[in-house]
């Protein structure tokens, strides 16, 4: 793995000093991504304010301003670093999962998706910006409003994101397990008495939860680290990957077992670096923001296995089960997650060998779809700041009728 020191990658890769243009973009972008970010928490702001004594219609809209986050990235992400993004998948996923409508205004083809909408989603982590390509497919799917993250903690203190983030019930982790199994046996409990709730709508009972098992982005120290480990326990060593963890991804997977239909393994590689090279040293957010040298393309290979034949997985909240016949449970999921984090290895090894997914000894390509990053319609941008402009026009109407009945 990468020898190439973070400083030797820019000169690879290009200058690190900006232009005058490439400021204005960054400063044309900071103000679309600032301004619709205050958008969306403030439409959080009013919708909890307005409805906060109904429940189910205050969740509806609080989705509503979750999709927004994903079509304002989307947006944004497609004017300063356009990616063209293709789709692989084996025979696990049904033919006709995706497919291509055509717009009756300018014959331009849209993908959409139509996996199952109650599913855990697993995929490899390799640059900050891996969940924005997930939650695109989401939006693909018609899930992007019920879409749930796992997350580190910190990034809940971010200012005005951190506050929004939390209203879309998005789950954060402290790495303390004592902790961290009590707030996600709590909320994804919550998805499972939402989806089992029959007075609320069907729309509100999809949930994509996504988890990184590798807990963070692959790079030097966490490759070392992974590799120690490996080694200690007498495991495969793994070239492309870090060797995931367990207990959070063995845990969701027990809970939500009881909504959740299938568990979807996204192996995510990237165009632009080499196998010896970090993805996260040369799509910085930086690079992609500023600089606009994002990955070019992004593939995606999915893979899906039905939760129910899952070695090990058992229903969480079954009393009757000992913590040692639990931690045999645990230990077979174990063994055949790691089975497939080898094969995500190899997908991985043939993937910067070939610039591209191939068939293996394991894994057949057999359907691919390619599409740009992009909305829909351009017009969908209009909707993340719809709640501020409605309720301020309404007020400013408001204000003036009143003041015409006042002179009266």
């Amino acid at each position: 793995m990468p020898e190439t020191s973070t400083g030797k990658m820019s000169s690879i890769h290009g200058s690190s000093s900006a232009s005058v243009l490439q400021y204005l973009r960054l400063a044309i972008v900071i103000i679309i991504f600032l301004t619709g970010c205050l958008s969306i928490v403030a439409s959080q702001f009013i919708i909890i304010i307005f409805f906060n004594n109904d429940e189910i219609t205050k969740q509806e809209m609080l989705n509503f301003t979750k999709k927004n986050f994903v079509i304002l990235l989307t947006f944004v992400t497609k004017w300063v670093s356009p990616t063209h993004l293709i789709i692989t998948h084996d025979d696990s996923i049904p033919d006709n999962t995706f497919q291509y409508l055509t717009k009756k205004s300018g014959g331009e083809k849209l993908l959409i998706s139509n996996l199952d909408s109650k599913a855990i989603i697993m995929a490899n982590h390799q640059i900050y910006s891996d969940w924005l390509f997930l939650w695109w497919i989401a939006y693909l799917n018609n899930c992007a409003d019920n879409f749930y993250i796992i997350m580190k903690d910190s990034l809940k203190k971010i200012p005005i994101l951190g506050y929004g983030m939390e209203n879309y019930n998005f789950i954060f982790l402290s790495r303390k397990w004592e902790n961290d199994q009590k707030i996600m046996t709590e909320q994804l409990n919550k998805i499972n008495e939402t989806n089992l709730n029959k007075d609320i709508k069907e729309d509100l009972k999809k949930n994509w939860l996504l988890i990184f098992p590798e807990g963070t982005n692959m790079s030097d120290n966490r490759k070392e680290i992974s590799d120690n480990f490996i080694k200690k326990n007498n495991y495969k060593l793994l070239n492309q990957v870090l060797l995931p963890r367990v207990r959070g991804l063995y845990l969701s997977i027990c809970t939500l077992s009881k909504t959740s239909n299938f568990l979807y393994d996204f192996t995510i590689g990237y165009s632009g670096h080499k196998n010896y090279e970090f993805a996260q040293d040369i799509f910085t957010l930086n690079n992609i923001y500023l600089f606009g040298k994002g990955p070019k393309e992004v593939h995606m290979h999915i893979r899906s296995f039905d939760i129910k034949k899952i070695p090990g997985i058992i229903s969480i909240d079954n009393e009757s089960i000992s913590e040692d016949e639990l931690n045999k449970k645990m230990n077979l999921f174990q063994d055949w997650l790691f089975e497939r984090w080898q094969e995500k290895d190899q997908l991985l090894i043939d993937f910067y060998k070939n610039s591209k997914f191939i068939d293996n000894k394991i894994n057949k390509i057999k359907n691919k779809y390619e599409s740009e990053l992009k909305l829909n319609s351009i017009f969908e941008i209009i909707a993340v700041y719809f709640i501020p402009i409605f309720v301020i026009i309404l007020f400013y109407l408001t204000f003036l009728f009143a003041k015409s009945r006042l002179k009266i």
